[in-house]
């Protein structure tokens, strides 16, 4: 998985060569498999305490639907930090990563959740041009969960959330 700025850097990288190089430079001009987004699905967030109160552990987990296939993300971080931002961390396969924007978490129900979701597309292009990276992200609220303070818990409510493809490139 590539972060953002990486991705970006080897585009910039494509464009300023020259154009000598035979290297075809393809726009998507078209949201791709993932339509206008992709749904997250039974998001589940947890703070777990130990018996002496000196350790909290938050871990999160949820299914993404790219609409290609469904895919289960997970990970976890200690309530002071680190939080998962950066480098996008993998899902049950290595097509599908997630992070969170840097410095929007502010609790268990208040968060952006970015993904970057690799795939191939033959119509962008001929083998090794046809694959496509989308960057999308969705903001958690508590209008999306419904947290529970005894149980330190937060779950999706019956509301759909989209993350909304914002960037692609191929």
């Amino acid at each position: 998985m590539f972060t953002l700025r990486q991705s970006l850097a080897a585009l910039a990288a494509v464009a300023v060569a020259p154009f000598a190089s035979a290297v075809p430079i393809t726009t998507v001009s078209r949201i791709g498999a993932s339509s206008n987004g992709m749904d997250i699905l039974d998001l589940q967030v947890h703070a777990a305490m130990s018996q002496q109160n000196l350790s909290d552990n938050t871990t999160m987990i949820f299914v993404v639907d790219t609409h290609t296939s469904k895919i289960t993300c997970r990970g976890s971080w200690a309530p002071e930090g680190p939080f998962p931002e950066g480098e996008y961390i993998p899902c049950g396969n290595t097509t599908l990563g997630w992070n969170l924007k840097q410095d929007t978490f502010k609790g268990m129900n208040d968060f952006v959740l970015q993904m970057e979701y690799t795939y191939t597309d033959d119509s962008v292009g001929p083998y090794p041009y046809n694959r496509v990276t989308e960057f999308s992200h969705a903001n958690i609220t508590s209008d999306v969960l419904d947290c529970s303070v005894q149980t330190q818990t937060c779950k999706q409510c019956d509301h759909n959330i989209t993350a909304i493809v914002y960037a692609e490139i191929a």
